[in-house]
């Protein structure tokens, strides 16, 4: 019941809002995403930047044998990814400003993708 008067409330802002000229500009035909869609999306962004950043450690050990590297140059590795990371987190902000977040995300995890494809093909 009061769930209900919840969204009654917030349907006649949104309605004032828009009534303004203040409200959200949609697209004609665009769709809004369900909760359950919404959770979804965040679980596979979630999982393919958790990927990305354990890739390279599931590694480590297989390339110091086949290649001979010692554990301190392959760390370096590891330091300037977290470097590339922290730096990138600027980058996305600032561009998270200028673009849409739709975009950026879908910029971002598509970029992912490639790389950790592309990682066995590297020699």
């Amino acid at each position: 019941m009061i769930f209900s008067k919840l969204k009654a409330s917030h349907a006649d802002l949104s309605d004032e809002k828009s009534a303004a000229g203040q409200g959200e500009r949609r697209v004609k035909g665009e769709k809004k995403l369900t909760a359950s869609q919404v959770a979804f999306l965040f679980s596979l962004t979630y999982m393919v930047s958790y990927i990305t950043r354990i890739n390279y450690g599931a590694i480590l050990a297989e390339m110091e044998s086949a290649l001979g590297i010692s554990k301190s140059l392959l760390s370096m590795a590891v330091t300037g990814s977290f470097i590339a990371y922290g730096t990138g987190q600027i980058v996305s902000g600032i561009g998270g400003d200028r673009f849409s977040p739709k975009r950026l995300v879908t910029a971002g995890l598509s970029v992912s993708v490639l790389m950790n494809l592309a990682l066995p093909f590297c020699k």
